[in-house]
């Protein structure tokens, strides 16, 4: 009886530390096409194709992302796109929304709204992503099926004048977006 009970326990844990209503989850390949980074050091600018010990044009990177609502939190529902390098394993940008339903609104086949919480902005159409926050932006277009293409802009720290663009081509593994964007329509309150 003991062994059943710790059983059950350890089975029953984790769905009680992270209770989701709904939770989607998708993830696609990108070849790196085209990369630049920009900076400005006293007065004068400079341009470089990458980062030291970062990615070059023709590598892989992997785009996840992922949106839900807890339970505990009806109110609000989150949405997530993460870009990593799987052979340095680096995060190389991380674009979020922390979305109150009440924000939403809709024209035509687009769905937009502005976050209180976190001051970013989205616009998700069936064909088009857009996440503008404070430390840059995410710029999707799908242009074949399940395939994306994709423009990223990242702003350098403050106290260094820099801005990082980079385009990716993308081929879905793992098709979840039509579902999120079907979840964030219904959301959408009249």
């Amino acid at each position: 009886m003991k062994i059943f009970i710790l059983f059950l326990s350890i089975s029953i844990t984790p769905s009680l530390l992270f209770s989701a209503e709904f939770r989607f989850e998708g993830s696609m390949n990108c070849t790196v096409k085209s990369n630049s980074i920009t900076e400005i050091i006293d007065g004068k600018p400079k341009q470089y194709s990458h980062y030291n010990d970062q990615f070059v044009v023709g590598d892989e990177l992997l785009l996840e992302y992922e949106s839900y609502r807890k339970i505990d939190e009806p109110k609000y529902f989150n949405v997530f796109f993460k870009i990593s390098d799987p052979i340095r394993k680096n995060l190389l940008a991380l674009f979020t929304i922390i979305q109150e339903h009440r924000l939403i609104g809709a024209d035509k086949d687009k769905i937009f709204g502005s976050s209180s919480v976190d001051g970013a902005y989205m616009n998700f159409g069936e064909d088009s992503i857009r996440i503008t926050q404070p430390t840059g932006n995410l710029n999707m277009k799908r242009y074949y099926k399940s395939d994306w293409e994709v423009l990223i802009t990242q702003n350098g720290p403050l106290d260094h004048l820099a801005a990082q663009v980079f385009t990716l081509d993308c081929r879905t593994r793992v098709n979840k977006i039509d579902e999120i964007i079907e979840f964030i329509y219904s959301e959408k309150q009249d």
